[in-house]
């Protein structure tokens, strides 16, 4: 080829897991990601006599693909995550080997079903656009994230949390429940703790803005302290799963750096508490023989365990259930009985 007039040309063809590789692919994904270097290698050391490129594949839907995805479903599934609405072709893969004819690019090039890279701009004779541009092209930016998507494994992986909790429940499972392989995870979030860390920050910070929200009102504190209540019990109703999260893996998730905040939170929450509960005592509302630590303990393990059975009904909604939890905290379930027929002999 470095002999010969015209301009020799080496295609490789890759594969996605030299990029994103998954579990059980270490060897492949090795060996394609040698391929990439070698290509990248050989083109700097060839050019410009002989042009050395590589086309990477990315989720491709040939012969034998549902051997490897599964049935219609899976596959459907698998399609799902390509904002293009369907997995490349065999055809579509032979199209962008043309882009590396003579007249097209001038060295090594990557392209794959994630994006276009190039190592090297194309011939002056084309423009990038154009280059971009021709027929039969991928050039959708397979980096943007299908709309849905990242929620839709968001609101699985917090159902299986709540479930089986967090450190039992592995990534395997999480893919299989949202329908995908589970090296393709790692595209919408680095690690498992991502999926909590996202499912557990709006729920805390739902939680601080309701009790600065209640700690804002000129009330009394009954008021206050029912105002927490009802508050608290519509924060646990929007989020069910990040409430069971919370209250179930609270402490195994604090040995890990990135959820620091979560004392913090629990600190905040647990001070709005004791100062709507200490004022009450030191206004007189409230027993002056209570303990605002344990008074404050024991409605807050009603209240957020109560994600576990409460179901709201038309019948019963949940203003009803915190005006009875209130007044479970506040008078107790003696039967009240007139003060003056006590005094009575």
């Amino acid at each position: 080829m470095q002999r010969q007039d015209g301009c020799g040309l080496i295609l490789n063809i890759g594969s996605v897991s030299a990029l994103r590789p998954a579990p059980g692919t270490a060897a492949y994904a090795a060996a394609k990601a040698g391929l990439v270097a070698l290509t990248q290698a050989l083109a700097i050391e060839w050019a410009p006599a002989v042009r050395v490129n590589c086309v990477t594949a990315g989720l491709v839907r040939a012969d034998d693909t549902a051997a490897h995805y599964g049935d219609e479903q899976a596959l459907a599934a698998v399609a799902a995550t390509v904002p293009l609405g369907r997995m490349a072709t065999p055809d579509d893969i032979a199209d962008a080997c043309l882009l590396h004819t003579p007249s097209r690019v001038a060295s090594a090039c990557l392209i794959t079903s994630a994006s276009l890279y190039s190592a090297a701009a194309p011939t002056p004779s084309k423009s990038r656009d154009a280059w971009r541009d021709q027929p039969g092209r991928l050039v959708e930016d397979m980096s943007r994230e299908p709309v849905g998507r990242h929620e839709q494994i968001l609101a699985v992986a917090a159902g299986l949390f709540a479930r089986k909790g967090v450190a039992a429940t592995t990534v395997r499972e999480l893919a299989d429940e949202v329908g995908i392989l589970s090296g393709s995870l790692y595209h919408h979030f680095d690690s498992k703790e991502a999926m909590v860390d996202e499912i557990l920050a709006p729920y805390l910070e739902d939680l601080r803005e309701a009790c600065e929200s209640v700690l804002s009102s000129e009330t009394d504190p009954r008021t206050r302290l029912c105002g927490l209540v009802v508050a608290s019990l519509r924060v646990v109703e929007a989020h069910p799963h990040a409430t069971e999260i919370y209250q179930s893996d609270v402490n195994y998730l604090s040995q890990f750096e990135r959820f620091g905040y979560l004392a913090g939170a629990a600190q905040q929450v647990r001070k709005t508490w004791l100062g709507v509960i200490s004022d009450g005592v030191a206004r007189g509302v409230f027993r002056s023989d209570l303990d605002p630590g344990i008074a404050y303990r024991l409605m807050r393990d009603a209240i957020w365990l109560s994600v576990r059975w409460f179901r709201p009904t038309p019948d019963y909604p949940l203003t009803r259930f915190a005006q009875e939890c209130t007044s479970l905290f506040l008078d107790g379930v003696a039967e009240r009985r007139d003060e003056a027929a006590l005094s009575r002999p």
